[in-house]
């Protein structure tokens, strides 16, 4: 028990001037676009997005294939597979850093980063490393752990999505639902019900400058043209 203590009382005291030299952050960056293409054929069931157009901004990192808990030095580390990881140096080694802090001190609070190197043949990371005073706590990870890619949206001001889904059709007509999402698309800020007139294939139908080329409506499903975005 004085051995665990000990070890404990030590990573307390220690204060961060071990250092993280970032070699690669996590990616941050906005992204405008429509989906599908201007001029481009595409089908969506019902209850399918038929057209959007977004900006947006997309965080792009690197994860554990695999959630690691276990403790560092008497320190309680929880990485899981949704916790953003940065290319760094930690200790003279080629690492990867959480970017939140994910190592707690005794009172349960998240004070460390957390890296992992030791990269094998495979890209795997097999140790675990946290950072103390003028030391490195580290240990050998029970198995190797893959990496890959993360990636998600974010929210921010003057993120939007606007986009059109499609209801179905019953007759000769067909049902498409409009609606505009701002900040964190949770959801939508403006929606509109919309009807158009099928009496005959192709016919082209638009909504706020938006224009398609209804192709087909085989069984539950719509076939069509963009011709222009919004």
């Amino acid at each position: 028990m004085r051995h665990i203590i000990s070890s404990a009382a030590v990573f307390l005291s220690l204060s961060a001037c071990t250092t993280i030299q970032v070699s690669e952050s996590v990616n941050i960056e906005p992204v405008a676009g429509v989906e599908p293409a201007v001029g481009e054929i595409s089908s969506t069931p019902v209850g399918g997005v038929m057209f959007s157009q977004f900006k947006l901004w997309k965080k792009t990192g690197v994860k554990l294939n695999e959630r690691f808990i276990g403790s560092v030095g008497g320190a309680p580390v929880d990485v899981g597979t949704s916790d953003y990881l940065f290319k760094a140096v930690a200790d003279s080694k080629d690492a990867y850093c959480t970017e939140k802090l994910t190592a707690k001190n005794l009172f349960g609070v998240s004070i460390k980063n957390t890296c992992f190197s030791g990269f094998n043949a495979r890209g795997e990371v097999t140790k675990v490393m946290v950072p103390a005073d003028a030391v490195w706590w580290s240990k050998d990870l029970p198995n190797p752990i893959g990496l890959s890619k993360l990636e998600e949206n974010i929210p921010r001001p003057g993120a939007f999505r606007n986009e059109l889904v499609f209801l179905g059709s019953a007759g000769k007509v067909i049902r498409i639902l409009y609606r505009e999402y701002t900040g964190d698309f949770i959801r939508p800020a403006f929606s509109q019900d919309v009807s158009y007139d099928a009496a005959s294939l192709p016919v082209e139908i638009s909504f706020r400058g938006a224009k398609f080329q209804v192709i087909e409506l085989p069984g539950s499903s719509i076939k069509y043209r963009v011709l222009s975005s919004f």
